[in-house]
């Protein structure tokens, strides 16, 4: 289920002074329909891909293998390895969360938050290289350790402060 968007390449344009020209907004295709029938053991099984278990998906190791917490963040993922004649593969990793896990019981408040793709050209395969880089990036968000990003203001005077301490001291 859920809604196809057309990708967007800019979120806005703006003057050299930052006066707005135009803002795009999210574009729907289509509403996309699936009866639960076709679409719970699909998704069934793409949150199996990061987990070790009856049958062990492909990013077990870069999730479940790793201590990603996957009991309170459910990720949801395929992986992928893209091969090109005459060119190492490329690696691919695709994964969204956190999900309901209807098959383990886990009931996460609220819909997904957070969609993510992982292109790793010329990088191996989809379970080895691009899956642990999107572990890497989830797991902030997962255990709500993600550092919050600083202001203008606050990147200014960290600048300031860090000129002042390589800077030589003036002496006699």
């Amino acid at each position: 289920g859920g809604r196809l968007h057309q990708p967007n390449i800019a979120v806005k344009v703006v003057t050299a002074g930052g006066d707005l020209v135009r803002e795009f907004g999210p574009r729907v295709l289509r509403d996309l329909e699936l009866p639960p029938g076709t679409l719970d053991p699909i998704v069934d099984g793409l949150l199996g891909v990061p987990r070790r278990g009856g049958v062990t998906g492909t990013a077990w190791l870069a999730f479940e293998g790793s201590g990603f917490p996957l009991a309170r963040w459910p990720v949801a993922g395929k992986t992928g390895t893209a091969e090109v004649d005459g060119r190492a593969d490329t690696s691919l990793f695709a994964a969204w969360g956190p999900n309901d896990h209807r098959v383990l019981g886990i009931d996460v408040p609220g819909d997904p938050e957070i969609a993510l793709a992982v292109v790793l050209e010329e990088a191996g395969f989809g379970s080895t290289a691009a899956a642990p880089v999107a572990a890497a990036i989830l797991e902030p968000l997962a255990t709500d350790s993600l550092p919050r990003a600083l202001t203008q203001d606050e990147l200014a005077a960290r600048d300031r402060e860090a000129a002042a301490e390589s800077a030589p001291e003036d002496g006699p």
